[in-house]
């Protein structure tokens, strides 16, 4: 429904018995209880349920920020892809990345609803037709890629922000040809001193 949106997180591990666990965040807008729970519901009955809350609360109290210093200590590394639907093909590749032992932690976001409604062309991002962001968090760039290779044939863009290596391969499918030409027509229009370069540096994508 498209008043809902929703974030499932997984914890990596090896392969062997037992089941897997998974944490989902749900967001509903709606201020009727009822028309919540029932939107929830379908959530809920996927596998057993081993603990839920629910509350209704203002969007702006959902959103999670501390007002106070930040003290982030390590550095993960992460991969991110968005695809359209999911698929047995892609289904099977997650669950082997989960039980590789190389990653920490997996992220599935739905992306879709009424971010479709926008024109791709509108914004620098792009992947307005898929449905679901996937996201995967390690430790080391050379075994997380290994196992992250089988899920990201089937990528249909990428979001740079869940990103820790954004080589070119990476970058083109965060910008399709089109959507960078207009934002390095911009950076050249406002940013003629490549000021904002920390994130990515569009004066210099053409040299990777």
């Amino acid at each position: 429904p498209r008043i809902l949106t929703a974030n499932m997180m997984m914890g990596g591990r090896g392969p062997g018995p037992g089941p897997h666990v998974a944490l989902v965040m749900a967001m509903v807008d709606s201020a009727d209880g009822d028309q919540v729970i029932s939107v929830l519901q379908p959530l809920a009955d996927v596998a057993p349920l081993l603990g839920q809350h629910v509350q209704l609360m203002r969007y702006q109290d959902a959103m999670l920020h501390s007002a106070g210093p930040q003290y982030g200590y390590g550095q993960p590394v992460s991969r991110s892809l968005l695809v359209e639907h999911f698929t047995p093909a892609i289904s099977r590749a997650i669950n082997s990345l989960v039980e590789s032992g190389a990653i920490g932690a997996l992220s599935v976001r739905s992306t879709g609803g009424a971010v479709a409604d926008v024109p791709v062309d509108a914004t620098a991002y792009a992947g307005r037709t898929a449905n679901f962001s996937v996201i995967a968090l390690g430790s080391h760039d050379a075994s997380l890629d290994d196992a992250w290779a089988p899920v990201a044939r089937h990528a249909v863009g990428a979001y740079s922000s869940f990103e820790t290596q954004l080589d070119a391969r990476r970058l083109r499918l965060t910008f399709p040809l089109a959507t960078l030409e207009r934002l390095q027509t911009v950076k050249r229009r406002v940013d003629p001193d490549n000021v904002f370069r920390d994130n990515i540096d569009l004066a210099k994508l053409d040299e990777r």
